[in-house]
């Protein structure tokens, strides 16, 4: 985790720090900061670094412009200048370099001690990684075990997430496993998601679990969550191809961080059964389903499924039959032979022989609308059950 440009420029607006070009960057994150005046230390600049530079080393050699180019390459996440006898003014060049790679520059006065603002921003970069690994610790508590409090409501209520407040928890899953993705892979994910959160706010958090993100929305409206959800998928498209992604209910209290969890993991292992990839909808957009997820106990779906249509499964596997294919087509298309014949591409004769056929395997009749709707729910059973 780290604190993006524009926080850090907020705070240092008591030092008379301003900025004067790249205003598209500020959602960089910062992790650490560097002094740079020349050539030689610019490459130890680390990505996501702040550079200060006073320009006390520049001569005809080495130019302004040559050394904010160096840090941009060195993907800093900004330069601050000390204006003053060694940089009067920024010259227009610079200005448009770091309004072309939308990195952040800033400036301030002379009088300006560099030494304070790099004190003030090392105790604002020490309190976000201290805090990453509490609130980091404490939601996954919330989210593990919910039940007991005392590991998780005072560290969450000290960072501003509220007894009251409503949560709503995303999942988003490689394709591939965590075994078949690199830890700088995985990490470059996360500050991928981590800098698109924090240009949108200071309640939402992302948390690794062994490759698999989740997310954590505090008193967000579900358009919001929408729209930053399609603008991480967007962002992580451009380099991966394909994710897997869940969203539970937007619920309140803490008590129900977890049950928003659960939701989201339902409906990412859902997505995954259906093959949706790098789609997400909804938890009270599923309908039916909704019911079918409120059920922990999946044997139980299990057993209703098998049930109704085990005996219908287990032909379709033996025989190389496609009993269950044309069971489903026939009661999406409300038992009408000529669809159905139409969608598999069937004669209408071949298709009443196999409709036939499976009332005499279940033993049942597919013109009574109770039988009907006991198929359907299994049917859908299918796609959640393992």
């Amino acid at each position: 985790m780290s604190i993006i440009v524009e926080k850090l420029l907020q705070k240092a607006n008591v030092y008379h720090v301003t900025l004067v070009a790249g205003e598209k960057g500020l959602n960089r994150g910062v992790n650490w900061f560097h002094m740079v005046e020349n050539m030689a230390f610019a490459a130890f600049i680390e990505e996501k670094n702040l550079v200060f530079t006073s320009g006390m080393a520049l001569n005809e050699e080495m130019d302004l412009f040559t050394l904010v180019e160096a840090q941009i390459k060195q993907k800093a996440s900004g330069t601050l200048l000390n204006l003053g006898p060694y940089i009067p003014q920024v010259p227009q060049k610079v200005i448009d370099l770091c309004n072309k790679n939308d990195y952040p520059l800033m400036v301030c006065p002379w009088n300006v001690r560099i030494p304070d603002i790099m004190k003030l921003f090392s105790n604002i970069l020490l309190n976000v990684e201290k805090a990453e690994v509490e609130l980091g610790s404490a939601l996954r508590n919330a989210i593990y075990f919910p039940s007991r409090k005392n590991l998780y409501a005072n560290t969450l209520y000290q960072y501003g997430f509220q007894e009251n407040g409503f949560y709503t928890l995303g999942i988003i899953k490689p394709e591939f496993n965590a075994t078949r993705l690199s830890p700088d892979k995985l990490e470059q994910m996360v500050q991928i998601i981590e800098r698109i959160l924090m240009s949108t706010g200071d309640k939402s958090f992302v948390i690794n679990s062994e490759g698999e993100f989740i997310l954590v929305f505090c008193n967000y409206k579900e358009d919001a969550i929408i729209k930053i959800l399609n603008r991480i998928m967007t962002a992580l498209l451009s380099r991966w191809d394909t994710f897997f992604l869940g969203i539970g209910s937007n619920l309140q209290s803490l008590d129900h961080i977890s049950s928003s969890y659960k939701q989201a993991i339902k409906m990412m292992h859902f997505n995954k059964k259906q093959n949706k990839k790098n789609e997400f909808c909804l938890y009270r957009e599923l309908g039916l389903y909704k019911l079918f997820f409120a059920i922990d106990n999946t044997d139980v779906l299990e057993e209703y499924y098998l049930d109704c249509l085990g005996a219908l499964e287990e032909h379709d596997l033996k025989k190389n039959t496609n009993y269950i294919e044309v069971l489903t087509l026939y009661l999406e298309k409300n038992g009408s032979i000529n669809e159905t014949a139409e969608m598999l591409f069937l004669h209408r004769n071949t298709v009443n022989y196999k409709i036939r056929k499976i009332e005499e395997m279940l033993g049942c009749s597919l013109s009574q609308i109770e039988t009907r709707s006991k198929l359907f729910i299994a049917l859908c059973l299918k796609n959640i059950i393992d």
